[in-house]
């Protein structure tokens, strides 16, 4: 999926100040855009997403700011319980069955490559979902070593996540990648500079524009783009003439 800078500015403009904040200071592009998808994908979802379980993540995961509605929250921790909680175990025993056919959504957000056995990870979250539930997986398709000392996998394509799916049972309902030549360079040296400090000179105005609401915004924006003009300069980020370098792969599967 290629995006520009006009579908990321709409995106920011529509959610809460606050969060908007936190994307712009925090949170590398690449997890942008898979938010941009996350919520464009729920909107089409008929379906009921009450019961949400995030999976070796926290309850500061960006994707919660973007479901409606009620919502209960069940974390599967890997660093309270690093035994029930190993995604390399088979969850299909005794210990793990009062949580299967429990969840309307799990999440499980650039977790697989710190995975040693990913197929059988995806299995284990088949497990958790009720039937006609929904699995969401975020993942770099290109990355460099982050997270050790378990990191294993630079990345995955879209269709090794498709594969681990259909192996656990899944209907696989939509799958991508987001292509950037400017964010491949980062990503694949662990240059994660945030949303705002990850533009090229030409995506000043732009910037300033998108963070009009707070002036805050305007001065992260404005300092992270001079203080980041010798990174790749020239060199758009949201590229919609973008060549096939792809940055992150998301999936969303279905239980049937």
């Amino acid at each position: 999926m290629l995006v520009g800078a006009g579908e990321v500015s709409k995106f920011l403009r529509s959610i809460d100040p606050v969060f908007r904040r936190r994307l712009l200071n925090e949170i590398g592009p690449a997890r942008v855009v898979n938010l941009i998808q996350f919520e464009r994908f729920l909107r089409s979802w008929n379906r009921p997403t009450e019961s949400v379980a995030i999976v070796s993540g926290s309850l500061s995961e960006p994707e919660l700011n973007l479901i409606r509605g009620n919502k209960s929250i069940t974390l599967f921790n890997f660093e309270e319980d690093p035994v029930l909680f190993d995604l390399n175990n088979d969850w299909s025993k005794p210990e793990w069955t009062k949580q299967h056919n429990a969840f309307d959504l799990v999440l499980c957000e650039q977790v697989l490559e710190h995975v040693i056995d990913p197929k059988q990870a995806v299995r284990n979250l088949a497990h958790l979902l009720k039937p006609g539930g929904l699995l969401h997986l975020t993942v770099p398709a290109i990355n460099n070593s982050h997270g050790e000392p378990f990191y294993f996998y630079a990345g995955f394509p879209p269709a090794s996540l498709e594969a681990f799916s259909n192996n656990a049972g899944l209907t696989v309902k939509e799958s991508g990648s987001w292509m950037s030549d400017k964010a491949a360079r980062m990503y694949a040296t662990c240059d994660w500079s945030p949303l705002s400090h990850s533009g090229s000179i030409s995506h000043m105005i732009q910037g300033l524009w998108l963070g009009r609401n707070s002036l805050q915004d305007l001065i992260n924006i404005l300092y992270g783009r001079i203080k980041n003009f010798a990174t790749y300069p020239f060199q758009k980020l949201f590229d919609v003439k973008s060549r096939n370098n792809a940055v992150e792969t998301w999936l969303f599967a279905a239980k049937p």
